[in-house]
């Protein structure tokens, strides 16, 4: 999907979507950076508004093809920009390594939010959650339609870092609401298990300008905040840690994110 303004000589900011994301989810950001960049999402298989993969996995590695694909299109004549969140960084980083030596569209630097940069090690509230939502039974329809109900979506949101009172709620429903239904059953299942056994390619190292936004309340880093290795995986790297940020960012800190970026962006 293109969210474009009247100028057509715009950089484009090029953005990768978290697990279950897609364009809704960047619509707080869109917002802002739209005055300064063309923002283009690209949308996932099975993700809500492009239909799942046929005969193959919907996976970190799959994915990074269709990033290839999307990259392919734009104009060489104008200056690019990447954002993955969460997963999304982990198929940047994909598409990275793998044009290492060559052959990739020059990209003037990289914005990761919440990003997996390590192996995911995950506390037994969340194993519980995730073999409960990987059962081979109707529960990933059943989860969809539950988040038509308020209560549901508050639970999804927060499976892991359970702080109800620090999320706009009303960007969060719009969000749930708009695209939950949607989302493919298969992608639900195969996505997860991809996410959680991805692991960065061995060798990978970023030589693009890159910024790490993360949230310190985020227990995905309780024991391996960014900074203590960022550097094995980028070179020119700056971290900006939000204290009380979880990891929906996107739903939480969308305005003081989206300037961040664009500061961030305009060095560049």
């Amino acid at each position: 999907m293109k969210i474009s303004a009247s100028e057509n000589q715009k950089p484009y900011l090029l953005m990768v979507p978290p697990w279950l994301g897609n364009n809704l989810s960047f619509n707080p950001l869109i917002k802002i950076l739209n005055l300064s960049y063309e923002c283009i999402v690209v949308e996932l298989p099975g993700f809500g508004f492009k239909p799942e993969i046929k005969g193959a996995k919907h996976s970190i590695l799959e994915y990074e093809k269709v990033l290839d694909e999307e990259i392919s299109k734009l104009s060489a004549d104008r200056k690019l920009y990447v954002l993955g969140c969460s997963m999304g960084c982990s198929i940047i980083a994909t598409y990275l390594h793998k044009n290492r030596n060559g052959g990739m569209r020059k990209i003037a630097s990289c914005v990761f939010l919440s990003p997996l940069l390590h192996e995911i090690k995950l506390d037994q509230k969340s194993k519980f959650m995730i073999n409960f939502l990987l059962l081979k039974t109707p529960l990933p329809n059943l989860i969809k339609n539950a988040c038509k109900y308020r209560v549901f979506r508050r639970l999804l949101f927060f499976m892991g870092d359970n702080n109800l009172k620090s999320i706009d709620w009303n960007v969060a429903d719009k969000y749930a609401l708009g695209f939950i239904p949607k989302v493919s059953t298969n992608a639900i299942i195969e996505s997860t298990l991809s996410a959680i056994k991805f692991k960065w390619p061995e060798g990978l190292f970023i030589n693009i300008p890159t910024k790490v936004i993360y949230g310190r309340a985020d227990s995905l880093y309780k024991d391996n905040p960014p900074e203590s290795y960022a550097s094995k995986f980028v070179n020119d790297f700056s971290i900006d840690a939000y204290a009380g940020g979880y990891h929906f960012l996107l739903l939480q800190k969308a305005e003081t994110t989206a300037f961040d970026i664009r500061n961030f962006l305009e060095k560049y």
